[in-house]
Parts: structure tokens; C-alpha cells; sequence
């Protein structure tokens, strides 16, 4: 600001330079400036109000100005800070999303791998069960095929002696007895 005053007071000493008085065809002309008594004072004035406005208003208005440029700067500076932190956090927030994203995928892949692994658990412990099953229906067939032979050789015997029984009644001879027991065999449907 107080260059702006030096620029002027520089200013009016140049025009009073150029003030000159010409003469052309014998008649004296003024120039741009003619330093006469009001001129010195005006000029006087200027210089004090300059002094005054410089030690009252400037050297007060200088600080704020100042220190409004410092707060200017600051709030750039604290700007720039925000900027820069909003842009590591979004970095950091994408880096998140990403890390998440593959986490959920990995998690996606094991649930699917348990997943199987149990399917396979499962078929295997069902043929297991099965096999169990089998076998012991095997068992329950073979051990009702012997009873049922043990049935059918009591039976057979149980039709042996009353075929015999009826033999001796008869007392035929041994093809006879052959032919009957035979007969009693082949009606009785045992083979």
C-alpha cells in the first residue's frame, strides 16, 4: 500500500518536471503543470496526508492485511491436508473393498470345497450303511435258508419215516419199497 503512494508522489515530481513553459509566436503558454503557490501546497498536503494515512491507517491496516493472507494460506494449506487425507482414505477404502471382495470369494471357494467334502462324506457313510445293510440281509437270507433247510430235512425226515412206517406195513418187496418211497417223495414235492 504504501508504494501505491510512493508511485504517486514519484508521479507528481515527474509532472512538474514536464511543467515547462513554451513560447510560440511570442505569446508564453502554460505547460501541463505550473508551479505556483497552490501547486506547492497541494502537493504539500499530499505528502502529509500520505505521512498520516501511512503512520495511522497503513501501519495498522498492513498487520491485518497480513495476517488475513496468513489465515488465507492456512486454510489452503489445512485444504490441501483434507484433500490429501480424503484421498488416502479413499485409496484405503478401495484397498478395503478389494481385500473384502477377495475375502468373500475365498470364502465363497472354501464353503463350496466343505461343501463337497461333506457331499462325499455323506455318499460314503450312505454306502457304508448300505453295504452294512446288505451284508446284513445276507446274513438274515443265509440264516433263514438254513433254518428253512433244517425245516425242510425235518420234514423230509418227518416224510422219510412215514414212508418207511407205510413200508413196513406193506412189506412188499425192496422194488416195491423203492417205487413207494419214491411216490411219497414226488407227492410230497420235495426234489
Amino acid at each position: 500500500m504504501s508504494s501505491a503512494f510512493e508511485n504517486m508522489a514519484s508521479m507528481t515530481i515527474a509532472m512538474a518536471n514536464v511543467a515547462e513553459t513554451t513560447v510560440e509566436n511570442g505569446v508564453k503558454q502554460q505547460g501541463l503543470l505550473d508551479f505556483t503557490p497552490t501547486f506547492i501546497i497541494v502537493a504539500i498536503n499530499l505528502l502529509i496526508l500520505y505521512f498520516l494515512l501511512n503512520k495511522f491507517l497503513f501501519s495498522k491496516l498492513t498487520p491485518f492485511m497480513e495476517k488475513r493472507s496468513m489465515s488465507i494460506q492456512e486454510s489452503l494449506a489445512n485444504a490441501e491436508k483434507a484433500n490429501a487425507f480424503a484421498e488416502s482414505m479413499r485409496t484405503e477404502y478401495s484397498q478395503k473393498m478389494k481385500q473384502a471382495h477377495s475375502d468373500i470369494e475365498k470364502m465363497i471357494e472354501e464353503a463350496k470345497l466343505s461343501a463337497v467334502k461333506e457331499s462325499e462324506n455323506i455318499i460314503k457313510i450312505a454306502k457304508n450303511e448300505a453295504t452294512q445293510i446288505v451284508g446284513k440281509a445276507k446274513e438274515e437270507i443265509d440264516k433263514e435258508r438254513v433254518k428253512m433247510m433244517k425245516e425242510i430235512r425235518s420234514e423230509v425226515a418227518g416224510l422219510a419215516l412215514s414212508a418207511a412206517s407205510k413200508v413196513v406195513e406193506a412189506n412188499l418187496n425192496t422194488e416195491t419199497n423203492a417205487k413207494l418211497v419214491e411216490k411219497f417223495i414226488n407227492e410230497a414235492g420235495v426234489a
